[in-house]
């Protein structure tokens, strides 16, 4: 369903329907927990993301620190002038932008030029690799990187004690994956952060 609604407008809506969910659930977090979500394409280049982010943010009454977007490297790639300009506007709203998927496809830092990013998310398949031969000195390369960009970077798909010892080992901030814990819908995550 999600891929042939990418391919229309419909997809629009839909990313406005998902930002307006986000913030509830944000508002619903303690304040310096942030919530992420990717966009698609089509909803960054419609022109409609600053108004869609501000509505949903006021319909929850949620900070903007506490919403981070997730941009991929070819999105950037074939972003122009008005797309760059109106993710510049909702960071200085207080927006967060991680770059997600690094290491994958492109594996440019020539985004980072383009925006101040938040977070640099290392992309799962350099996480399951990390024990080949020759892996981790990529993964350090992409984490030094990161921090010489101001960025934290955050390790994806973390599956394995192993996994999680190395990345630690390397400096990467931030870690997740089915190592910590499987998905949970919103209701358990504020469950369990209520007893932090």
């Amino acid at each position: 369903m999600l891929p042939l609604a990418e391919q229309s407008d419909m997809i629009i809506d839909l990313g406005a329907w998902m930002l307006r969910q986000v913030c509830v659930q944000a508002a619903q977090m303690p304040r310096d927990f942030t919530l992420s979500l990717a966009l698609c394409l089509r909803h960054l280049r419609s022109g409609q993301l600053v108004k869609h982010v501000l509505e949903a943010l006021q319909h929850a009454q949620a900070e903007p620190c506490q919403l981070e977007l997730l941009i991929t490297e070819e999105m950037l790639l074939d972003a122009n002038e008005d797309t760059v300009f109106a993710l510049r506007a909702l960071q200085g709203l207080g927006l967060r932008l991680a770059l997600d998927h690094f290491g994958t496809g492109y594996a440019s830092l020539a985004p980072l030029r383009k925006l101040n990013f938040s977070t640099l998310r290392l992309d799962r398949s350099l996480v399951r690799d990390i024990e080949a031969d020759g892996a981790a000195g990529i993964v350090q390369a992409a984490v030094e990187a990161g921090h010489a960009l101001g960025c934290q970077v955050l390790a994806d798909g973390v599956e394995s004690q192993t996994q999680y010892d190395l990345l630690r080992r390397l400096r990467a901030d931030l870690a997740q994956g089915s190592f910590f814990s499987a998905a949970m819908d919103g209701a358990a995550l504020g469950s369990l952060l209520a007893r932090r």
